[in-house]
């Protein structure tokens, strides 16, 4: 489940009615609405290159705010332009930021709906295969433990990442694993 604490929508049994990550859920003005996420996005204040961001990016975005709350944040990160539709089908492999207010390097964003190593390590997978180096895992309202981050810092040190960092407690903390 997304945690997105600043519009839930509930239906029978507490499950949210509209995610992130389903936007033809919802009516007009709700967290599903294309519209509210293009309002959302605005609000940012930064330069996507004409890139219509995904919920999650969105809400990382949120998120990762806190962490600079002098600057604005298109002094912190430059979204990227992505990359073509290639001969398969399938976008060409592109880092999704430019963390300007870190190292002015290329990052990828992965969110994640749970704190368990497995599930991150998998979403990872694909993205190392394809030569990417630096992540930024969005672990939303969770928490990093110590044992999830000792695992992600031996997963790193075997693996050619030279920089990931866990952002969690709804952006209220920054960890630097590598």
């Amino acid at each position: 489940m997304f945690h997105d604490k600043l519009k839930p929508k509930t239906q029978t049994g507490g499950e949210l009615l509209s995610s992130p990550n389903n936007l033809t859920a919802g009516t007009s003005g709700e967290s599903g609405d294309r519209a509210y996420w293009d309002a959302r996005q605005a609000a940012l204040g930064i330069s996507t290159n004409g890139e219509a961001l995904l919920p999650d990016e969105i809400v990382f975005c949120e998120r990762l705010r806190k962490q600079y709350p002098d600057q604005s944040l298109d002094t912190v990160l430059e979204w990227l332009k992505q990359g073509q539709i290639g001969e398969r089908g399938v976008r060409d492999a592109e880092y999704d930021f430019v963390w300007m207010a870190y190292d002015g390097q290329k990052w990828e964003l992965k969110s994640s709906i749970t704190q368990r190593y497995e599930s991150i390590k998998q979403r990872l997978k694909d993205d190392l295969a394809k030569g990417k180096t630096r992540f930024i895992i969005d672990l939303g309202v969770g928490e990093l433990t110590d044992e999830l981050r000792r695992q992600l810092s031996t997963y790193a040190s075997k693996r050619s990442i030279s920089g990931m960092a866990v952002l969690s407690n709804d952006g209220a903390t920054l960890t630097f694993i590598a």
